[in-house]
């Protein structure tokens, strides 16, 4: 394993053991960047477990890194039944090259997030709309 990825998990343990005895792992992958200007920590989780798998600082967002934190958890040989993330195009991009064959969906929570921020704005503009077409009815 590289010096890099930090295992959270001890190999030895029976956190350890329990993954091993799925019938494959559910990943999710996301970076978190605590406070403005900080570097991003990069976390892959199982999502059945909820175990914290592996992490790695990167100080940018970066396809590379993010393939080789994709690659040391299937270095460890297990199946991987499928990926969540967010929408962020590297992150998309590492998880396509790293586990083509893997079906990769976007995180409900940052999907439904985005859903409203443009229902918002289409809320918005059909409000201004509404009330342009109010005031040309009253002049009229």
């Amino acid at each position: 394993m590289s010096d890099s990825v930090k295992w959270v998990i001890d190999l030895q343990s029976k956190e350890w053991r329990s993954l091993k005895k799925l019938k494959g792992l559910v990943l999710a992958i996301d970076g978190i960047k605590p406070d403005i200007g900080s570097d991003i920590l990069f976390i892959i989780r199982e999502v059945q477990t909820g175990y914290v798998l592996a992490s790695k600082m990167l100080d940018y967002i970066n396809v590379e890194e993010i393939k080789k934190l994709i690659e040391e958890v299937k270095n460890e040989n297990f199946r991987i039944l499928g990926v969540v993330s967010d929408n962020d195009s590297c992150l998309r991009r590492a998880i396509e090259e790293s586990l083509p064959e893997v079906p990769h969906q976007l995180c409900q929570f940052h999907f439904l997030k985005q859903l409203g921020k443009k229902i918002k704005k289409e809320d918005g503009k059909l409000k201004k709309n509404s009330i342009n077409t109010s005031r040309v009815k009253k002049k009229s």
